[in-house]
C-alpha cells in the first residue's frame, strides 16, 4: 500500500455550518456557497475545499463538534450543460484510518475520463486526514525481534486523545452519517460511490443506510460486513502466495530461475521454529511474514516475491528488513492509528476468539501472530459497542460493480462472489493476476472503462469483460 500514496498535501480549508445546507434542483452542481478555492499540489484547474461541522456524538449533539473536511474538483465542462453534474463521484479511501485528501491528485488523474461532466468529491472521513484525526503511532519502531504494536504508546494515545475526543464514536456507522451530511450540504440528490478496501465497507454501510442516495457503486477489493479480515488473515495470505508461486512455476523464466520456492520458504520458516530468538538478533518471523504479505498487495511486489524469497533462503534478509521497517513507518505516517483501532477493534476484533485465530492459522506462512497482536492492541485501546444489526449482510438495488484481484492477500475473491448474491444488480469480476491494488498492472485501463460504463449507463449490463484478457502483472523479476 505504501507505494501508492503521496505525503499529505497542505490544504486551505473553509469552515461551513450544516445549517447552511440546501437541496438545489436536480441538474445543479455543488452548492458553491459552501466552498472556497484552494490549491492542491500537482492539480491544475479549479479545486474547491470546504468543511462541515457535525456532532461528534449524535446521541449528544450539544456536546463536542468536529469538522468534516472535503475537496470538490468541479466538472471541467459547463455544469449547466449537463444534468450529470448533479451526480458526482464520491471516493472512499481504505485503511481504515487513511486520508482521501492526501491522495487527491492520484484519484483526479485516475478518473479524468469522468471529469468533463461530473464533480469529483473526496471526503476525509471522521478521524482521518484533516477531519479531527485520531493520530497515534501504533506501530513499534522497527528492531529485530521487537513487537509489531507499540502497546505503551497505544495506551498513552488513548489517554491523550480521550481527554477531548469521544474516541469510540469514530466508527463506520458514524462516518457514513457524516458522508451523507456532506452530500446534503453540497446539494447533491444522488451520488456515485467508488471505494477501495476498507472504503468498500464504508460504501456498503452507506448503501444500506441511504439507499435512495446511491446512483451506482464501484467496490474494488470488497470487504463485506459478514466477513472478518483479522480472523482469516493467515489463510487468505496463504492462498495468495500459493497462487503466486503456482504462476511462477507456470512461467518458464521464473521456474528456471527459482525452481524450488516452496522448499525455500519452508526452510526459512523452519529456522524460526528451531531458534525463535537467534543471537545475534535477526529478522523475526513475524516481521518477515508481514513483509512477505505486504509484497503480495501489489503487482510490482508480487513480481519480485520469487526473487526476494530466493535471496532470503540464501541468507540475505536485507530486502525483507527494509520492507519490515517501511511497514511500520508507513502505518504511522499514512494511517490515523487511533481511527484504525476504533474501527478494527469495534467491528472486527470484538468478534474474535484467539483460539479460532490460532486454529485457522495452522500450517500457514503468516501464522496467528499479526491477528493475536491486534487483539492485544485492542485490549489496550478498547472498543465501541455496536448493535448486532451492524454485521447483517447488505442488500441493495443499486447497480454495483464488484472488482477483486485473483491474488488479493487481504480480501479474497470468494468474499466478492458471496457479496454479489445479495446485490441483484451487481456484476462481480475477478481480475486475472490481480492483487489488492491494481496500480502497476498491465491493461488497467480495462477496469477504468468498466467503471466509466457503469456510471454513464447506470447499469452493469453494458460492461464489456473482453479486455480482461489483456490484463496481468508485470513480468516476474529474474536477476540477470
Amino acid at each position: 500500500m505504501s507505494g501508492l500514496h503521496r505525503r499529505p498535501a497542505s490544504l486551505a480549508w473553509a469552515s461551513v455550518l450544516l445549517a447552511l445546507s440546501s437541496n438545489p434542483a436536480a441538474g445543479q452542481a455543488a452548492n458553491r456557497e459552501l466552498l472556497t478555492p484552494c490549491a492542491i499540489p500537482g492539480l491544475a484547474g479549479e479545486v474547491l475545499c470546504g468543511g462541515l461541522v457535525v456532532p461528534e456524538d449524535r446521541a449528544e449533539p450539544d456536546r463536542r463538534s468536529i469538522q468534516i473536511r472535503f475537496i470538490v474538483v468541479p466538472a471541467s465542462s459547463d455544469p449547466a450543460s449537463s444534468a450529470s453534474a448533479a451526480e458526482p463521484l464520491f471516493v472512499l479511501e481504505g485503511g481504515p484510518g487513511a486520508s482521501t485528501s492526501r491522495v487527491a491528485g492520484m484519484y483526479v488523474q485516475t478518473f479524468a475520463m469522468l471529469r468533463p461532466d461530473r464533480d469529483l468529491v473526496l471526503v476525509d472521513l471522521r478521524g482521518t486526514g484533516r477531519s479531527a484525526p485520531l493520530n497515534c503511532d501504533i506501530s513499534a519502531p522497527y528492531q529485530p525481534g521487537a513487537p509489531m504494536y507499540a502497546l505503551d504508546e497505544i495506551r498513552a494515545c488513548r489517554e491523550r486523545l480521550g481527554q477531548t475526543a469521544a474516541i469510540h464514536r469514530y466508527t463506520t456507522d458514524e462516518a457514513t452519517a457524516d458522508l451523507d451530511a456532506v452530500r446534503d450540504a453540497l446539494g447533491y440528490e444522488r451520488i456515485h460511490l467508488f471505494g477501495i478496501s476498507y472504503g468498500t465497507r464504508t460504501g456498503l454501510v452507506y448503501m444500506r443506510g441511504y439507499p435512495d442516495r446511491v446512483a451506482t457503486a464501484t467496490l474494488l477489493a470488497p470487504y463485506p460486513l459478514a466477513e472478518n479480515a483479522p480472523l482469516d488473515a493467515a489463510t487468505i495470505a496463504q492462498a495468495s502466495l500459493d497462487g503466486l508461486l503456482s504462476q511462477c512455476r507456470a512461467d518458464r523464466a521464473c521456474r528456471s530461475a527459482y525452481p524450488d520456492l516452496d522448499g525455500s520458504l519452508n526452510s526459512l520458516l523452519e529456522r524460526w521454529e528451531e531458534d525463535p530468538e537467534p543471537d545475534p538478533p535477526a529478522l523475526s518471523r513475524g516481521r518477515f511474514t508481514a513483509a512477505l504479505r505486504l509484497l503480495l498487495f501489489s503487482s510490482q511486489g508480487g513480481a519480485r516475491t520469487p526473487h526476494l524469497l530466493s535471496r532470503a533462503a540464501g541468507g540475505d534478509f536485507e530486502p525483507f528488513g527494509a520492507l519490515a521497517a517501511q511497514t511500520g513507518s508507513m502505518m504511522n505516517d499514512w494511517i490515523s492509528g487511533g481511527t484504525l483501532l476504533t474501527v478494527l477493534c469495534s467491528e472486527d476484533v470484538a468478534r474474535l476468539d484467539p483460539s479460532d485465530v490460532r486454529r485457522r492459522a495452522e500450517g500457514t506462512f503468516f501464522g496467528a501472530g499479526w491477528s493475536l497482536g491486534l487483539i492485544e492492541a485492542c485490549e489496550a485501546w478498547g472498543s465501541a459497542h455496536l448493535p448486532d444489526r451492524f454485521w447483517d449482510p447488505v442488500s441493495s438495488e443499486a447497480p454495483t460493480l464488484l472488482l477483486v484481484g485473483e491474488l488479493d492477500p487481504s480480501m479474497p475473491p470468494a468474499w466478492t462472489t458471496s457479496l454479489a448474491e445479495r446485490l441483484p444488480k451487481s456484476r462481480a469480476i475477478v481480475i486475472p493476476e490481480g492483487h489488492h491494488s491494481l496500480i502497476g498492472m498491465r491493461g488497467v485501463g480495462c477496469v477504468l472503462r468498466m467503471i466509466e460504463t457503469l456510471i454513464e449507463t447506470g447499469s452493469t449490463e453494458a460492461i464489456d469483460e473482453a479486455c480482461l484478457s489483456g490484463m496481468g502483472r508485470v513480468p516476474f523479476y529474474v536477476e540477470p
